[in-house]
């Protein structure tokens, strides 16, 4: 009897052990959403208001690189699930080549607005800084949102 109580008793504990220790992990990963989709992406905020001029500078310089018009480009980000990387990734584009092409198309924007008095030289070298720290994940959704809600 000894035996089987002490088996009995280390059987309790050794579950025990299991249940908190599980409890902890599933608290941690309750905390942890880094992992999650909907919390890699945040909204933008860059520096400076974007102009509507902006807007359409960027989908008309990204529709160009996909050799495409920017109303094809918003149907086809409507229809692939992978967004606007997709459309790109359908054209044979990379994603290191897309966020360049994206870039380029933010920087080109920003100096339009200098050339045309929206923007100082200062407001627009802020403003790329903020669109190049963000990840090519937020800057496809950013643009494909661009694309898609007609701004």
């Amino acid at each position: 009897m000894k035996t089987s109580a002490r088996q009995s008793k280390g059987f309790w504990s050794l579950l025990g052990l299991v249940m908190v220790l599980t409890s902890i992990a599933f608290t941690a990963c309750s905390f942890d959403n880094s992992s999650r989709p909907s919390a890699q992406y945040t909204t933008p905020n860059p520096p400076t208001a974007l102009p509507a001029e902006y807007y359409k500078t960027v989908k008309e310089q990204v529709a160009k690189a996909l050799r495409l018009s920017v109303s094809q480009t918003a149907d086809k980000i409507k229809t692939d699930p992978d967004g606007l990387f997709g459309v790109a990734n359908h054209q044979g584009i990379s994603q290191e080549q897309f966020t360049k092409i994206q870039l380029d198309a933010m920087q080109t924007a920003g100096k339009q607005m200098v050339t045309i008095a929206k923007w100082t030289q200062q407001q627009a070298d802020n403003d790329f800084k903020y669109w190049q720290a963000r990840s090519e994940k937020a800057l496809n959704g950013d643009i494909s949102t661009w694309f898609v809600d007609n701004k």
